[in-house]
């Protein structure tokens, strides 16, 4: 379930496990080691969002999996404050400029053979 993406049920172990990260001071980054956690890329910053409107506890850069450094193929990431409020963005390695350009994405997660299920996975990303 969780290499497809599966948020139903893991969204209290995930708030807590987020909840210690940020209150550790030992702490200044968070990285999932699989291409896996790239699904919940967005899930983990909603997460960060609220454990900082909620309780005060400041975002710390998330990398969910490899797969979500995709953007920075691109030539703009847009990025979040510490309040959540817009900054300065991130310039890319702007490497993927044309439309004939191609990447190739290396996966042992054989769910992602559904080109559907692909593409979502790569939006989450």
């Amino acid at each position: 379930r969780i290499q497809l993406g599966t948020w139903d049920g893991l969204e209290e172990s995930f708030t807590n496990a987020v909840r210690y990260l940020l209150q550790e001071e030992s702490v200044h980054a968070i990285m999932g080691n699989a291409g896996w956690f790239t699904w919940y890329q967005y899930n983990v910053s909603n997460i960060m969002q609220s454990l900082y409107k909620e309780e005060g506890l400041r975002p710390k850069p998330w990398l969910g999996g490899s797969p979500a450094m995709l953007a920075a193929l691109g030539g703009l990431i847009e990025a979040m404050g510490e309040g959540w409020e817009a900054f300065l963005p991130i310039f890319g390695w702007n490497l993927l400029k044309r439309p004939e350009d191609r990447l190739l994405l290396l996966t042992s997660n054989n769910k992602l053979s559904d080109i559907s299920l692909m593409n979502d996975f790569l939006r989450a990303a």
